[in-house]
């Protein structure tokens, strides 16, 4: 009876638990929180030692979230891919094998749904060959003491892009209906990559520029708020120069919106290529385009004159540019400034239209 009451408890928790996880799958917009708190719940509920889940990430499949295992294995087992050899020697460890989907469903450490498992991996390295397992390792989790050790394939659209691990101690930590649930809750997990790829995607098209790839309006706003806060919390600086280019509209007129649009392509990308990679290009529309830079006033001093100068290096290499310029205003946010960013934009226009006035009438 007491068997029966315990059996009973624990499919109760693991329908509480996946429940719970369901649930948690609908916030796709904050995946790496969402992952985290899986993981914690299927570790507590497995009781297993260790828990990871890898995701594919420019061909590797890096941990993207864990829990339990020492850093040291992180390091260690982080990516999948050995990239100084061979493509052929890449993904030839167990787990490149469940996420490349080559395994044979009638060896019992395989499972119909393409996971690996074994509640000793001591006994199955002495008792089977490399060949047998379909995969080099094993050696490398027994030898840091893990027994139990099951790799859950996640799938989205039929693609493997990851794998659920999890290791532990112990001898005996899994049962077949234990790794067939958590081939389910996998199939989830694999709903909400996909769901949250598709959020993201969406986002990055309501904040990117669709002509020049550079953030928009929204994308600038969006992150220079919190270039704000941040720098109101630990008392730094950052600065925005604002910046048009001179005589665009003779561009149009002349030779057309097609050529007017290549123009403003080259610019931007002549611009982007121009500063750091943690500042921020943004056409704010038109041919209006700003930059935040993550600098001090002299640093944006120097930044805004390397600007100018790799600007009008491109403008004198344009043919059919000859007659433009570049306008530029700026503005620096220190501690004991008060301003809003509309009102620091305000500031750079003023300064950015000043600088434009001087140049066609250089003697006021």
């Amino acid at each position: 009876m007491e068997d029966y009451k315990n059996e009973l408890k624990y499919l109760l928790e693991r329908e509480r638990t996946a429940k719970i996880i369901c649930a948690e799958l609908n916030n796709f917009m904050d995946l790496k929180s969402t992952l985290i708190t899986i993981i914690d719940h299927v570790k507590k509920l497995t009781k297993c030692g260790a828990i990871g889940i890898r995701l594919q990430d420019n061909g590797d499949y890096p941990y993207y979230v864990y829990n339990g295992f020492p850093e040291s294995f992180i390091i260690q087992e982080n990516s999948l891919c050995d990239k100084g050899k061979d493509a052929d020697n890449t993904l030839e460890c167990m787990c490149g094998k469940i996420i490349s989907g080559r395994y044979e469903p009638y060896l019992p450490f395989f499972t119909k749904g393409g996971s690996f498992w074994s509640n000793n991996t001591s006994d199955l390295t002495a008792t089977t060959s490399e060949h047998d397992r379909r995969g080099k390792t094993l050696y490398y989790c027994n030898s840091c003491g893990y027994e139990s050790v099951a790799l859950i394939p996640i799938k989205a659209r039929g693609k493997r892009i990851g794998l659920i691990q999890l290791n532990d101690i112990s001898t005996g930590m899994f049962t077949i209906e234990l790794i067939e649930y958590l081939e389910m809750i996998a199939e989830q997990v694999g709903l909400a990559v996909q769901n949250s790829l598709a959020y993201d995607k969406l986002r990055e098209l309501s904040i990117k520029d669709s002509l020049t790839g550079l953030y928009n309006r929204r994308g600038f706003f969006e992150f220079v708020n919190k270039e704000l806060s941040r720098a109101r919390r630990d008392g730094t600086t950052f600065g925005i120069l604002s910046m048009d280019i001179d005589n665009f509209k003779e561009v149009n007129d002349q030779f057309g919106h097609l050529i007017g649009d290549q123009v403003l392509k080259n610019f931007a990308q002549t611009l982007n290529s121009t500063i750091r990679d943690y500042d921020l290009a943004c056409r704010f529309g038109g041919d209006e385009f700003i930059v935040i830079v993550n600098t001090s006033l002299k640093g944006l001093d120097f930044t805004q004159k390397r600007i100018q100068d790799r600007l009008i290096e491109w403008i004198s290499s344009e043919k059919v540019t000859s007659n433009l310029g570049i306008s530029i205003g700026s503005v620096i946010w220190e501690p004991g400034r008060t301003e809003n960013i509309d009102e620091l934009l305000k500031v750079a226009d003023q300064s950015m239209y000043k600088n434009k006035m001087y140049k066609k009438h250089p003697e006021k």
